[in-house]
């Protein structure tokens, strides 16, 4: 990318770190129909705050599984439920669905209607999430109200989008192929000299994520962990991990 372009995609990413993870959404906070224009219209990302969805156990289908406060969506094909990015937060954590505290918390909920529920502690909440990159286990995650979700494409779709104002809606295959235009490197074999903030990276056909010019990783990593940046220097485009292919756009 253009050197302003470049940064501006970088600093958009960069505000974009504590969003969570969901599979299928572009940038959808829950309630709020926003996202990459071209998907408007599909299914919505909503927050669950539903009396029937307070048993810890498992239960089928999956719309009737422990969450509370958590944004599920169905955009994917198949209904997915956030994580919370529970193991990026102080106090997020796997518990078992019997604990003394999580049924207390259920039980608090139970007495009162919906419009009276409170988080755990004002920030967390009890989820069963569901969606590639889980175990379906019950885990205290962040809340997800007022939060922006992504998968690891719907972020750097999005970001850019905000840096070139085109409404880029490719998948990880195309950004590999250079569907995108611009500049692919097969990191197995060549890569750049340097990098250019604003640079892609793809792993396979699995994930992708941008780079900054030091070497920063910004990713909507897994849902665990959601959207986070890595020091500088965890990217080298000459030791690239498992990292196959960067793209570098001409805009």
């Amino acid at each position: 990318m253009k050197a302003e372009t470049g940064r501006k995609a970088v600093e958009t990413a960069r505000g974009l770190v504590g969003a969570h993870y969901l599979w299928g959404t572009r940038g959808e906070i829950p309630g709020i129909r926003e996202a990459l224009p071209v998907f408007k219209g599909r299914a919505p990302t909503e927050l669950v705050e539903d009396g029937r969805r307070l048993d810890p156990l498992p239960a089928q289908p999956v719309s009737r599984a422990l969450a509370v406060f958590a944004a599920e969506s169905s955009a994917s094909g198949s209904l997915c439920v956030c994580a919370g990015r529970w193991r990026a937060i102080t106090g997020g954590r796997w518990t078992d669905p019997n604990a003394v505290d999580l049924l207390a918390y259920l039980a608090t909920l139970r007495a009162v209607s919906v419009p009276f529920w409170q988080p755990y502690f004002l920030f967390f909440s009890p989820r069963r999430p569901f969606g590639p990159g889980t175990k379906s286990e019950v885990y205290w995650g962040e809340i997800c109200q007022h939060r922006r979700h992504f998968d690891c494409i719907g972020f750097v779709n999005w970001c850019v989008w905000k840096a070139t104002g085109i409404p880029y809606t490719f998948d990880i295959a195309q950004w590999s192929a250079g569907t995108a235009g611009g500049q692919v490197f097969k990191l197995a074999t060549s890569g750049p000299s340097s990098l250019l903030d604003g640079d892609v990276i793809v792993k396979g056909s699995d994930h992708i994520g941008l780079v900054s010019q030091r070497g920063e990783i910004i990713e909507a990593q897994e849902p665990a962990t959601g959207v986070c940046v890595s020091a500088p220097g965890a990217f080298k485009p000459r030791a690239p991990g498992t990292w196959t292919h960067l793209i570098r756009l001409p805009q």
